[in-house]
């Protein structure tokens, strides 16, 4: 009878894990399948465009320009003033959740030289990418950090640069953060002599705009 009894415990507990795997299975199968689905409507909302404007009463020259997907969902819209896309630009993914919003001048993306902190989103609402921009010393720098994912685990890379008028910002310091630690990393350039220093205004930055809650990096110096 007690042999018995272990036996069960025993099964009982291999089942218990067995669907628990299942179950992680099938969320992942679940997420690709909507990547999936979202990158067809994507495609399909390019190569065969749902196009309507948005025109106002008294304004020839301005109206809004509105793309769907195949779905009926926005993809993006603009503004369009004298025949060209001047504003800002909203993007959706096909369920409708807001991947990000950059201005345009004149047809041209101008992220880089607005000097405007932005943010964007994956298809479930988490945040994707953060931009901060930051004037230090007389100084332009822009923090970038990207959230990436290796087994299921946060992996954030953080690219510096420094902007100077009239020239393309220049990387000059990134980071790596995994498992709880900040890592120099020299696959694109040798960090600065003061990218330790660079780090902590980011960090602070990342705290003033509340988003170090959701990261779970907090300030670590």
């Amino acid at each position: 009878m007690k042999k018995m009894s272990i036996f069960a415990i025993f099964m009982l507990c291999v089942c218990a894990l067995f669907s628990q795997s299942q179950n992680i299975f099938v969320t992942r199968s679940l997420k690709d399948s909507l990547y999936n689905e979202d990158n067809w409507q994507r495609e399909k909302a390019i190569s065969s465009p749902i196009i309507e404007k948005k025109i106002f009463p008294d304004c020839s020259d301005y109206y809004i320009e509105q793309h769907y997907y195949p779905n009926g969902l926005l993809f993006f819209q603009v503004p369009i003033i004298n025949g060209k896309r001047n504003g800002m630009y909203i993007e959706y993914y096909s369920n409708g959740q807001l991947h990000y919003e950059i201005p345009v001048k004149d047809n041209v993306f101008v992220n880089d030289y607005c000097r405007k902190s932005s943010i964007s989103y994956d298809y479930f609402g988490n945040v994707s990418s953060l931009t901060i921009y930051k004037i230090k010393q007389n100084k332009t720098y822009r923090f970038t950090l990207s959230n990436l994912t290796i087994c299921e685990e946060p992996y954030y890379c953080l690219f510096i640069y420094l902007i100077k008028d009239g020239q393309h910002p220049k990387l000059i310091s990134e980071y790596r953060y995994y498992d709880g630690i900040w890592d120099k990393a020299f696959f694109h350039t040798k960090p600065v002599w003061n990218s330790k220093h660079l780090l902590n205004i980011f960090l602070k930055e990342l705290k003033s705009f509340n988003y170090d809650d959701y990261l779970n990096i907090g300030l670590l110096f």
